[in-house]
């Protein structure tokens, strides 16, 4: 029973009337979407944004791994071995890291070389400096590590560290939005930079930070209808950039095209 007149003179909403969805949720929006989720693979230009000390990510052996814990300095007091293996490992946050350690070998170990200034000693290959985890080859007195203590696995080697994989190759495309073919102004493509490993599933999650409606279109190569469970590469969409390099072309001339066609599906509940 809809209530009367408040005391200001205003009729009240009626308790009958359906409550106002959230502006940000949009169900036909949701229940097309729900099976996509972000892939697991980061390409080199992601990673690179994760490069300060309190949001480090580092990709050592293909794995991406956070280690914002060991590159930010705590307020309590340090030694100072430990604040200069953080300092180091946080200038290098961000990067690919992988040459730091023996090719093919796992678990990943470090670098080594003969250290002719003592007596051809074998020594950590460290150019950058002293990081945390690493322990002297030899017994020493005037040594403070830098490994935490509670730490029983080497941070290159802590399978719970990883939040994804480096992509192998990144690749760039172009999604033109159908909807406005007849709105050139409004038709202007959207370069995405997506892993070649990613499905048109996970690419179709990229997108949705340029149209939030993206479950609702069909996609398209050519006038053919893509597979989104297969990538790129699978739908026939080769990688030309080697051979382009090889005939030194600029591999920006020839970005692949997709194209997005609505769907009528506006009567769906």
């Amino acid at each position: 029973m809809a209530s009367g007149p408040s005391i200001e003179g205003q009729t009240e909403p009626s308790e009958f009337l359906p409550p106002v969805p959230p502006h940000e949720f949009i169900p036909s929006y949701l229940t097309k979407v729900e099976h996509v989720h972000r892939s697991q693979f980061h390409t080199k230009d992601e990673m690179a944004l994760r490069d300060i000390s309190t949001d480090a990510w580092v990709a050592v052996g293909g794995n991406v791994l956070n280690v914002s814990d060991l590159t930010d300095i705590p307020t309590e007091e340090k030694t100072l071995a430990e604040v200069r293996a953080r300092a180091n490992l946080a200038k290098h946050a961000g990067q690919n890291l992988t040459h730091w350690f023996k090719p093919r070998c796992y678990p990943l170990q470090l670098r080594q070389c003969s250290n002719f200034c003592h007596d051809g000693q074998t020594e950590y290959f460290l150019p950058q400096g002293i990081i945390p985890d690493v322990l002297p080859f030899e017994p020493v007195t005037n040594y403070a590590m830098p490994k935490a203590g509670h730490r029983s696995t080497e941070w290159w080697n802590d399978s719970t560290r990883e939040v994804g994989k480096l992509t192998k190759k990144m690749r760039k495309i172009y999604v033109v939005n159908m909807l406005f073919a007849d709105e050139p102004e409004n038709a202007t493509p959207d370069l995405l930079h997506v892993c070649a490993e990613e499905t048109l599933d996970q690419i179709l999650f990229r997108y949705l930070d340029s149209n939030r409606h993206a479950g609702s279109y069909t996609w398209k190569f050519e006038g053919e209808v893509l597979t989104m469970e297969k990538t790129l590469e699978e739908n026939g969409l080769a990688d030309d950039e080697s051979e382009l390099k090889e005939l030194d072309i600029n591999v920006d001339v020839y970005i692949p095209t997709l194209h997005v066609y609505f769907n009528d599906d506006l009567t769906e509940a």
